[in-house]
């Protein structure tokens, strides 16, 4: 077989989604068509204080939230410190999508039948897709550093009269409500290290790195690890991606940009679709090459025959993507397993990124629609509107 299409195997897998908290919980969801969406937990943002249902109709603002629905893991956010050899005192500083991807990857590994399973760890690397917003621990490092000296200045310029040593007891209250301030906690905020937690938890010496691809980043990580797979960098990888950054400035920024559901209900590839709701989660997935986890006798959950990936170039705006550039990507994937999608029984389901905002769904829908068409015209067939 030609290595560079070599399939490539599941063996073990992850998971902390809104209402699961393991990767057989989240399958059990999709198959039941459970609804995981529930208004904002008030220890993220204050729907008090942010939102306002009428913010719509009005120029954005940068501080009314006019949606404040979205999907969240706070009770099934748990961590134990002592089963990854770190300190409790140190997991207060650190950030929680760290946590939970290391978390994850020891779920994943436990689901493949553990570390006994594993082969040799100068083998096995690590790609995790992880985006560049603010996260709690930062926001409450930046609060620390720079806001409460912003604070004091203010109140210095306004009220004169309270004095230095009264404006340093009103920094010292600032930072003692944002937590300990530990000598290791700066560590802990440094988003290049989500996948070099997990490779120095698990002694891993293959590629370790975190990358961002925005909404693609866990594809991509995958896409990534297969490569590695395929080319013999490595014998195991570990794949996915973490977000869980509901900061209130995300919230903000897709507020202001008109992404949000005004009705509060994503709708993907629906008429009444009127925009997205954020949520949050974390998900690995073990990869082996199928020879070799056939091999060991491993369970397998599923096979990767191929992947694509591909930009758009230049649009009329970036946040318009061409729907030209997408196709390329599927059509990449496709031709990388050595498959003809018009075959007979090609396709058996397709799963396709719906954000849900009006022109995105139209360009998901054109996305499938294209490659059915180019696919039906290679093979001489009438595409299917089914």
């Amino acid at each position: 077989m030609n290595a560079d299409r070599e399939p490539i195997a599941i063996v073990g897998a992850g998971a902390v989604f809104p209402g699961a908290g393991s990767a057989a919980e989240l399958w059990r969801n999709v198959l039941a068509g459970f609804d995981a969406i529930s208004e904002v937990p008030p220890g993220r943002w204050d729907p008090a204080l942010y939102y306002d249902p009428d913010a719509y109709a009005r120029a954005p603002e940068s501080d009314r939230f006019y949606c404040r629905r979205g999907g969240f893991v706070d009770e099934l956010a748990t961590f134990d410190p002592a089963r990854f050899g770190i300190l409790p005192a140190a997991v207060r500083g650190m950030e929680p999508d760290q946590l939970l991807a290391l978390r994850t990857a020891g779920d994943a590994i436990a689901d493949a039948g553990g570390d006994e399973r594993l082969p040799d760890r100068s083998r096995i690397g690590v790609v995790i897709g992880r985006g560049g917003y603010i996260t709690p621990g930062v926001a409450r490092y930046d609060q620390r550093v720079r806001t409460s000296h912003q604070v004091t200045g203010i109140l210095a310029e306004l009220m004169p009269d309270l004095g230095r040593e009264r404006l340093a007891e009103i920094r010292r209250a600032f930072c003692e409500r944002l937590g300990p301030d530990g000598a290791d906690a700066p560590i802990g905020l440094v988003p290049s290290l989500a996948a070099s937690r997990i490779a120095g938890t698990f002694d891993l010496h293959g590629p370790a790195y975190t990358l961002d691809a925005a909404c693609a980043s866990s594809l991509l990580a995958v896409e990534h690890a297969v490569r590695a797979l395929r080319g013999g960098q490595a014998d195991a990888m570990l794949a996915g991606a973490v977000h869980h950054a509901h900061h209130a400035t995300l919230w903000s920024v897709f507020s202001q940009l008109r992404a949000l559901s005004p009705s509060e209900t994503i709708r993907p590839f629906d008429r009444a679709a009127d925009g997205t709701l954020l949520a949050e989660g974390t998900g690995m997935i073990l990869l082996k090459r199928l020879s070799d986890a056939e091999r060991a006798g491993d369970r397998i959950h599923a096979v990767i025959l191929g992947a694509g990936s591909s930009s758009d170039g230049r649009a009329a705006s970036i946040m318009s993507p061409l729907v030209d550039g997408q196709v390329l990507a599927v059509e990449r994937a496709w031709r990388d397993a050595g498959l003809d999608p018009a075959a007979p029984g090609a396709v058996g389901l397709v799963e396709a990124h719906g954000p849900a905002p009006r022109r995105a769904t139209r360009r998901s829908w054109r996305r499938c629609a294209a490659c059915s068409a180019r696919a039906a015209r290679r093979s001489g067939s009438a595409p299917s509107s089914r």
